[in-house]
């Protein structure tokens, strides 16, 4: 899995979860670094993310 791919199909979900967020640019922040937290865990757990190079 890329992990711009992983990043877009994250985010409209939160979004959906948390719509009020998108109204302010504090909101967005919270939700990229929910993103971003999502990410981390997904790589602490051992998912490994490809690179575009390596299709």
């Amino acid at each position: 899995m890329h992990q711009i791919a992983a990043c877009t199909a994250i985010r409209p979900v939160l979004i959906k979860l948390n719509p009020n967020l998108v109204e302010t640019v504090e909101g967005r922040a919270k939700i990229e670094k929910m993103v971003w937290d999502i990410m981390k865990s997904l790589d602490q757990g051992g998912l490994r993310f490809v690179s575009a190079k390596n299709n």
